[in-house]
């Protein structure tokens, strides 16, 4: 749902505002839709994300990192962000990353 933002920038005057899931071209869900758990059931669901399944946890994910590549300045904007972060899920390219940093983590 509406989410307000403080924008510090340095120099600038605090800019407050709303966004909300269209800015991202995506659709609102219910919060409780993307409630987690247990770690193991956090996990088994960021994983079903990880292959491909769609719904409010992907919408979720998408939302926040489209947020974060807006901040790092590698997406003008939160509707090419989730572009890119979709791409990044679709590709396969997080799983591998996540994949590798869990083999890291165990050693």
């Amino acid at each position: 749902g509406p989410t307000h933002v403080w924008l510090v920038e340095s120099g600038k005057p605090i800019n407050t505002f709303t966004i909300e899931p269209a800015d991202f071209g995506l659709p609102a869900h219910p919060i409780e839709s993307v409630l987690g758990s247990s770690p193991d059931v956090n996990a088994a669901m960021f994983r079903k994300v990880l292959d491909g399944a769609d719904g409010p946890i992907l919408d979720f994910i998408l939302i926040n990192t489209a947020a974060a590549l807006v901040v790092a300045e590698v997406a003008s904007d939160f509707k090419s962000g989730v572009e890119i972060a979709r791409g990044a899920i679709r590709s396969g390219k997080v799983k591998r990353l996540v994949d590798s940093y869990v083999q890291l983590s165990h050693v």
